[in-house]
């Protein structure tokens, strides 16, 4: 089970329980294209409700950040939108560098300077 809660926009302090089977980016994204803040309560989330919600908030968070004029932070790089037809390649080049770096990522901070993605371990430790 996954929660939401909104922290700004018309619906801040609100929370929601999300049907199973829901598409986390429609919500976000909304979220996102609006620049309100959100929280998701990942307590009681199944594994592929982590994998799949996980995934979806940091990616929302990504696009939130670069198109609302705040910059990405990921392994000493900075990515930023300054043109908004520049959105698409820009939130290319962040996740590429996310995929190909093949670290456990999460995001460590988002707020009104942007997010910052932090990074864990190798995802399949060498033998």
């Amino acid at each position: 089970m996954i929660k939401i809660t909104a922290l700004s926009g018309p619906h801040a302090g609100k929370d929601r329980v999300v049907p199973e089977g829901f598409d986390p980016m429609g919500l976000l994204t909304e979220f996102a294209s609006k620049d309100w803040k959100w929280s998701v309560d990942f307590t009681q989330a199944t594994q592929t409700e982590l994998f799949e919600w996980g995934r979806a908030d940091m990616v929302a968070r990504i696009l939130t950040a670069l198109q609302h004029g705040r910059s990405v932070r990921f392994q000493d790089t900075e990515y930023r939108v300054e043109r908004p037809e520049d959105l698409p390649h820009v939130a290319g080049e962040v996740e590429d560098a996310i995929a190909y770096s093949g670290l456990m990522v999460k995001v460590e901070s988002d707020d009104s300077d942007g997010v910052t993605i932090g990074v864990g371990s190798t995802e399949h430790p060498m033998q």
